[in-house]
């Protein structure tokens, strides 16, 4: 199983700015949380959104017609954190793709759990190409926090490229503002993460 690398998102201020090097030539990342842009391809199926459907099981879609190519490769996760509840089968249907979770006691409900995940190449298309890996927010979840509006604490809602005159820089966007004068962050608290390659440190202004 390969769910994608979970990224830790400082909440901080708004309007927060990061400077990265290098930007230009990068493909972008892959996510679709706090208001990021998913991937578009012309071939590999894209994966959209996500929603429970029952005490058990929850519905995966993709942006084209799938055959499942990894049973466990769907999860159910919270935001921000590294637990992921793994599914044990999974079967598809059309664009979709339903799977089933261990309703363990020690798994809990899945109404408790907030994102929807596909590892890489849990699904094909019929072109044979593999699915990224990405998540998504998971609809019909009971417990809301970590979503935009849903939590006292700031959240990172989008994320955009604001560099000009030769300076890279993306600009991380929350849903609340705070005294920037109480901002006390570590250079390496925010990154952009590049399809085809590691995530890039930044230099913080505020």
């Amino acid at each position: 199983m390969s769910f994608r690398s979970r990224r830790t998102s400082v909440r901080l201020a708004v309007g927060l700015i990061a400077a990265v090097v290098p930007l230009v030539g990068a493909g972008a990342a892959q996510a679709a949380i706090a208001g990021a842009p998913q991937p578009s391809f012309s071939v590999r199926p894209t994966y959209i959104n996500s929603a429970l459907t029952g005490a058990s099981t929850a519905r995966f879609c993709f942006d084209k017609q799938v055959i499942v190519n990894n049973p466990t490769g769907f999860g159910l996760s919270g935001y921000d954190t590294d637990i992921v509840l793994t599914s044990t089968d999974a079967t598809a249907s059309g664009n979709c793709v339903n799977a089933t979770f261990s309703t363990s006691s020690q798994n809990g409900d899945l109404g408790s759990y907030t994102v929807g995940e596909v590892a890489e190449g849990a699904v094909r298309g019929l072109s044979g190409e593999g699915n990224r890996a990405d998540d998504t927010p998971l609809s019909g979840a009971g417990n809301n926090n970590g979503t935009t509006g849903h939590e006292t604490a700031p959240d990172l809602v989008k994320t955009q490229y604001v560099g000009s005159g030769g300076a890279n820089q993306m600009a991380f966007t929350f849903d609340q503002q705070l005294n920037s004068n109480s901002v006390n962050v570590a250079a390496n608290a925010f990154h952009v993460v590049f399809s085809t390659g590691p995530n890039c440190p930044p230099g913080l202004t505020v």
